[in-house]
């Protein structure tokens, strides 16, 4: 199997022109008024009587450290929305980069039983880079999804932003067959203080065709890089992400059709460890899920489970099926699989977290109340490494501790969660994210500092630095590089390629007798 050309195009055209971010261009709509629904005004007010756009080609460019807050979604029905904030200037104070949120008294969204504000509702192609949205609304509220794609066949395109505080995915794609690149983004305190399966960065709740993340870091999340969960994906390709305290799963799927994941640096995933009761419905075989990759057989589409019985049946309202059969180990389509996994890195707080699960371990009973820790692949799919014919897994480091520069210092907040919704009644009331400039719970914080433009969360610059110093890591990633999100070591990242860790995978899939070491 060969990487297909569709998946390039990201990295040979680039990830968006510079024309794109340029005010000179006779399309682009410099968005000045930062008024209350200044944004929403003028990008939907560009909608005609007759349904078509006064111009189709239009960018909406957003100042550099200025907020836009809406009171309603931006829905942009069947046209493509391009939303660009001025770049980071490249001398003098830098303002942050343009802030989108939601009012207090925004339009709220039923979903269900939840309150899903969201910020832009997509049905067309969206592309959107250097904007900030903010997922926290000043009276306290956080929202669940922010950002929806519904329309099938679509490509959205999202460089160099930051997302922060949604308590659900950053982006929830029900449109089918869709094309999403994420490239140098940050994903920040993306945490639900009532459960730990929440806080995602992509949820995939129709097949989809194609997902590339590139270059972006992950911080205080509660899923990590992907929920597609058996729903369907073509292809995924991943490198050079840093991923840094996820709750639970860092890659939540199973049955990947063609996967590239490459040169990641994950530090504390899945460090709420399981319970037996747990594993039911999250590992395909009960086994424990495990700090990365999760591979298991391909199985028969069986019927998919609406929203509403998931949550009566299993507690949540992710993709579940039933009715499934696990097909052959020799069936066409599962030879025709191809899964490699090279130079990713681990390394997970033993001292921190296997102290909480020792101190809960003992005020149980049973075994099926303990919590065990997660080891870094699961037997199953240790196991596929060695009978598959196009599944690979080379290079991978566990246990070296990156030294972050700046690593976050929430790890209290972090175990006080764990202590809380490992309790009997749990009272959901820790925030376990990073917030220096707000302390406090959420709902009573403001910033009084000035840091953050008057906001009532967020900082900028970030206080974090996840670039490192372990020499090994260094070097561990494909071609010398170092692992994770190359955007922390500038001197690095003006060299790399894609295309060059592209190739090396490729170079794996042709030599059909390479094993796992």
């Amino acid at each position: 199997m060969m990487i297909p050309r569709s998946l390039f195009l990201l990295f040979l055209a680039g990830m968006i022109p510079s024309s794109l971010l340029s005010a000179q261009r006779s399309d682009t709509l410099l968005i000045r008024n930062t008024g209350k629904d200044a944004m929403a005004n003028a990008i939907m007010g560009d909608t005609l009587a007759n349904g078509g756009r006064a111009d189709a080609k239009r960018v909406y460019l957003l100042t550099r450290g200025q907020r836009y807050v809406n009171t309603r979604p931006i829905v942009a029905n069947g046209y493509h929305l391009r939303i660009a904030g001025q770049p980071m200037p490249v001398a003098g104070k830098d303002p942050g980069p343009a802030v989108v949120q939601l009012a207090p008294d925004s339009l709220r969204l039923l979903d269900s039983d939840r309150v899903t504000d969201r910020i832009i509702v997509a049905r067309g192609d969206l592309t959107m880079s250097n904007v900030w949205v903010l997922s926290w609304i000043a009276s306290g509220a956080q929202l669940w999804e922010p950002i929806t794609e519904e329309k099938d066949s679509t490509r959205v395109t999202i460089d160099h932003c930051i997302f922060e505080w949604q308590e659900g995915p950053a982006f929830h794609l029900s449109g089918r067959w869709t094309n999403v690149f994420l490239t140098n983004n940050l994903f920040r305190n993306a945490i639900y203080k009532d459960e730990w399966w929440a806080g995602r960065v992509v949820y995939f709740t129709s097949p989809a065709d194609t997902l590339v993340e590139v270059n972006n870091t992950l911080e205080n999340v509660g899923f990590g890089l992907i929920q597609s969960q058996g729903i369907g994906l073509n292809y995924y390709f991943c490198d050079h992400n840093t991923v840094v305290n996820c709750a639970k799963f860092c890659w939540l799927e199973s049955y990947y059709r063609n996967a590239y994941i490459a040169n990641n640096l994950l530090v504390n995933s899945h460090f709420t460890g399981e319970r037996m009761k747990d594993r039911k419905y999250q590992d395909p075989g009960t086994l424990l899920y495990g700090q990365t990759i999760n591979l298991d057989t391909l199985k028969t589409p069986g019927r998919r489970i609406t929203p509403e019985e998931a949550i009566r049946v299993y507690g949540s309202d992710a993709v579940q099926f039933s009715d499934q059969m696990t097909l052959s180990p020799t069936d066409p389509q599962e030879l025709g699989r191809t899964v490699v996994y090279l130079n990713n890195a681990t390394y997970f707080d033993t001292t921190s977290f296997y102290g909480f699960y020792r101190k809960y371990n003992a005020s149980v009973s049973t075994d099926a109340e303990r919590i065990f820790p997660e080891p870094v692949m699961n037997a199953r799919t240790e196991s596929m490494w060695a009978w598959h014919p196009h599944m690979i897994n080379r290079g991978s480091v566990d246990g070296e501790n990156p030294h972050f520069k700046v690593m976050p210092d929430n790890m209290r907040l972090i175990l006080a969660f764990l202590e809380d919704m490992y309790s009997d009644s749990p009272k959901n009331n820790v925030f376990w994210g990073y917030d220096p400039d707000n302390a406090k719970d959420p709902a009573a914080a403001k910033n009084t500092t000035g840091v953050y433009r008057n906001s009532s969360r967020g900082i900028y610059p970030s206080r974090e630095d996840f670039s490192y110093s372990n020499p090994m890591l260094l070097k561990a990633g494909l071609d010398g590089y170092p692992v994770g999100d190359l955007n922390w070591f500038p001197d690095r990242v003006k060299s790399w390629r894609a295309e060059g860790d592209a190739a090396s995978m490729r170079a794996y899939v042709k030599q059909r007798g390479i094993r796992h070491n």
